[in-house]
């Protein structure tokens, strides 16, 4: 199989100096934004809009739609399968490529990326100057800014970091331990379908592209969520209990809200407060339940503890992965 050409112990090692490499060093968000340059998920965003433009015509018919969806996702997603296959051939046959390979992983797995989006949520709540525009912003809040109040914005954020953390991070990092680099950019390009067609693309087309994406994803997801919880058990002013209560009481309609809603639930839990809600983005508006049974006004001390469960749920991934590295010796 192309995508398992190192040993599970070499795979894990990489994956684990790519994890903390990002923690430590990051990713270039701030350089994008002062060149004005697209990040490879913002344009890979843009090219599944501008398809979906194209594929999904109203004159044409239901069956017609839902069946160009599916063909849309499973063609993106085989051609992610392929190209990482293929970059990490190259990377295999080139000296020293497996650093290369451990940076590109390092840039797909954005834990420093989501906590820095993350940060300019909770200083717009403060009311502070943040560097990026009300666009920008709105993408990161997956809403409107504009009709957010302060409590809003600090519910939005810790939204984003539950979850990227649950959707994104945990996903990334298991595709790469299985597979490598074609498991990796395949997990990537499944949320960003999913967040894309199966969330903001209402109707037959919308349908038959959620599901795949969801599929997938909701393995890693659901661990994800699980790490989040010993993660309340350690950070300051949450609960691990609650956090469960929440999690097991969280009403899902199919596994396309299952991926929203299981972070969202164990976020709420975890702090006493209530996320989710309608969400109003470019003229649509995307129902979604509350969740939790706390407060709806987030203070900053909520936004503060959720990045404590946000840190020290990567760090559990991280002993998560060396323990696997470790029995894989």
């Amino acid at each position: 199989m192309l995508s398992l050409f190192l040993p599970a112990a070499n795979r894990l090692l990489l994956l684990l100096t790519a994890l903390l490499a990002n923690a430590i060093v990051g990713g270039p968000l701030r350089l994008h934004h002062r060149l004005g340059l697209l990040g490879p998920a913002h344009a890979m965003r843009l090219f599944i809009r501008k398809a979906e433009r194209k594929l999904n015509r109203s004159r044409r018919s239901v069956v017609t739609r839902y069946l160009r969806g599916l063909l849309l996702v499973l063609f993106a997603l085989i051609a992610a399968a392929v190209t990482g296959a293929v970059i990490h051939r190259l990377f295999f046959l080139a000296p020293y490529g497996f650093i290369g390979e451990a940076l590109l992983l390092a840039l797909m797995l954005p834990q420093r990326k989501i906590a820095e989006q993350a940060s300019f949520l909770a200083k717009k709540m403060r009311g502070e100057k943040v560097p990026v525009t009300s666009h920008a912003l709105a993408s990161i809040a997956q809403r409107d800014v504009e009709s957010l109040d302060r409590y809003g914005l600090g519910r939005a954020g810790i939204e984003h970091l539950g979850e990227y953390f649950c959707a994104v991070i945990v996903p990334v990092a298991f595709g790469y331990a299985w597979f490598g680099l074609a498991g990796a950019l395949t997990m990537r390009v499944a949320h960003l379908l999913w967040q894309v067609l199966g969330v903001q693309s209402p109707g037959p087309f919308g349908d038959g592209a959620r599901m795949i994406p969801a599929a997938l994803l909701a393995a890693p997801a659901a661990l994800g969520a699980v790490l989040l919880m010993l993660a309340a058990a350690f950070a300051p002013g949450t609960s691990p209990l609650r956090a469960a209560r929440s999690f097991t009481m969280a009403q899902t309609k199919g596994l396309s809200t299952f991926l929203r809603i299981l972070p969202l639930a164990t976020m709420a839990g975890a702090l006493d407060v209530t996320l989710g809600g309608t969400r109003r983005r470019k003229q649509l508006l995307l129902p979604e339940p509350w969740v939790g049974e706390g407060t709806a006004k987030v203070t900053p001390a909520h936004v503060r503890r959720a990045f404590w469960m946000f840190w020290i749920g990567c760090l559990m991934q991280g002993l998560l992965w060396l323990a696997c590295f470790a029995l894989a010796k």
